[in-house]
């Protein structure tokens, strides 16, 4: 019946107010994002009961039975008007998925579920092509929560969008605003970590409790950068050829103490795995299309790929879609110069050890080096 969107939540909660609840909702996204808006959404559909966690059954999705759940869905109430069975992790949108848990549900909703009973579905990822999600959409309510991940300016932004309603939502529930500049402080200090956004904002705001409005001040104050992918923030930057993220990046480890020989081992795990997925693109069998779909990624060539002599390499193992992006960022350099890329890290790892330039230059240096040259097209194939 509908799709929400992340903009569309005030909306949506408000509908959940003003009309009879759907049937079935299904949320999916950011874990801690569906959290939020699952204990957003029971109190607007309990509204004014008494004891409503007597009306709420949790399920596990990974304990989950999933007859015992339609059992229970189908079961008319006796004594509550209203009864929500809540299936947190539902693993009936898992990746290969061949049992028969989905046709279970879809029959379930074909038929119609007593007056009163709600089922609400959560998930970190869903296939939008499966008929289970088509169906939902026809007989209830989906919020999609999910956000683009990677460093793109496009992804970039609407994470930023999502952090910044968390703060400002958490700032206006704690009683408290936020001046100019503490919403992009706090979102350079946490990245896009949700639950890290909300609790950093709490502990801001219960710092300040005697002033309404929030300083950047008091966030440098308190707010250490908590980023735990910060080093792979810059292993992307470096990998997307984006040469001014790069070194804004590498110039903000350093200042919260990053080593900088930290760095150049992680940079060089990046670029002997860049270097190896390039190689790989060079050979005559399997053969590798540029800009190829996942699709046809994961289903042919990684597959034969993985059949051949390199298939056992650890470059290869972990999530297709992961690999995909390895070799979509390999594509960005030519064999030339990641090898010359790999040279000039142990130089730099030298010179880290024994010179007396500021380890910032030295580092800056290296990245010019593998990144400022604008490589003519037909050197990079």
């Amino acid at each position: 019946m509908s799709i929400y969107q992340q903009q569309d939540l005030n909306k949506f909660l408000q509908a959940c107010k003003d009309t009879e609840p759907e049937p079935i909702y299904l949320i999916h996204g950011d874990r801690f994002l569906c959290q939020r808006l699952t204990d957003q959404l029971l109190p607007a559909l309990l509204p004014a009961i008494a004891n409503p966690f007597r009306h709420i059954k949790k399920i596990d999705g990974e304990q989950e039975n999933p007859q015992e759940t339609i059992t229970s869905l189908k079961t008319w109430p006796l004594f509550a008007k209203r009864q929500i069975f809540m299936v947190s992790d539902s693993r009936l949108f898992s990746e290969g998925n061949d049992k028969n848990d989905p046709a279970i549900f879809l029959a379930a909703l074909n038929e119609g579920l007593p007056p009163g009973n709600i089922l609400i579905l959560t998930a970190e990822k869903v296939d939008k092509r499966k008929k289970l999600y088509k169906e939902i959409n026809k007989h209830g309510a989906i919020i999609d929560l999910s956000v683009a991940s990677g460093s793109s300016k496009t992804a970039r932004q609407q994470q930023d969008g999502v952090i910044s309603g968390l703060i400002n939502n958490t700032l206006a529930e704690m009683g408290k605003k936020a001046g100019a500049g503490v919403i992009a402080q706090l979102i350079d200090r946490v990245g896009f970590h949700p639950v890290a956004a909300v609790r950093e904002t709490e502990k801001l705001a219960l710092f300040c409790q005697d002033q309404d409005m929030i300083k950047v001040q008091d966030v440098t104050a308190i707010i250490s950068r908590t980023r735990e992918d910060a080093i792979y923030e810059l292993n992307e930057a470096i990998a997307g050829r984006d040469l001014g993220r790069a070194l804004l990046l590498a110039s903000r480890l350093q200042d919260d103490g990053i080593h900088p020989l930290a760095l150049v081992a992680g940079l060089r795990n990046l670029l002997r795995k860049l270097l190896f997925i390039r190689a790989i693109q060079e050979l005559d069998q399997p053969t590798y299309q540029s800009r190829v779909s996942f699709t046809l990624f994961q289903k042919k060539y990684l597959a034969d790929l993985k059949d051949s002599e390199h298939g056992n390499s650890p470059f290869l193992s972990g999530h297709p879609y992961s690999i995909f992006m390895t070799f979509r960022q390999a594509e960005n350099f030519s064999l030339t110069a990641l090898k010359d890329g790999l040279r000039n890290l142990l130089a730099t790892e030298y010179r880290l050890k024994g010179s007396n330039i500021p380890a910032p230059l030295i580092l800056d240096g290296f990245f010019f080096k593998l990144m400022g040259g604008q490589e003519r097209q037909e050197n990079l194939h």
